[in-house]
């Protein structure tokens, strides 16, 4: 887990988009191996973890680039899992509307009609 974190470290400022894509791709298995083996991440920040969701918002724009759309939908899922809760809705809301709109798009786009709809349905209430 923390090789996942400090390559995911090494390439979360770099410019280009495939170097985005990596670092979302280790920054997740990081945290996802953190939290299943200690049940916590070792940084908790709520900016850190906006600027998670950013990264993964970035990464899913390069695979809808590349047409991978269904990787494109798990990066936007994650990247929304990283937003808090409490403030996903209110503090983050053009962030949270633009990856639950493109999330909307990308399940679509792979055929989840049902999931797709879902999503628009939480986008409708809380477009309002």
């Amino acid at each position: 887990a923390n090789l996942h974190l400090m390559i995911g470290h090494k390439f979360i400022d770099h410019p280009s988009t495939n170097a985005k894509h990596q670092a979302a791709i280790h920054l997740n298995r990081a945290f996802d191996m953190h939290k299943h083996s200690k049940g916590y991440f070792p940084i908790y920040n709520p900016e850190y973890y906006v600027k998670l969701a950013r990264l993964n918002l970035e990464a899913s724009e390069y695979c809808q680039q590349i047409y991978a759309f269904r990787n494109s939908g798990t990066l936007l899922r994650k990247g929304l899992s990283f937003v808090p809760l409490g403030e996903k809705w209110t503090q983050h809301f053009a962030l949270t509307f633009k990856m639950t709109k493109l999330l909307a798009m990308m399940e679509f786009v792979v055929g989840n009609l049902t999931e797709c709809k879902s999503v628009i349905q939480e986008l409708l209430r809380q477009a309002h």
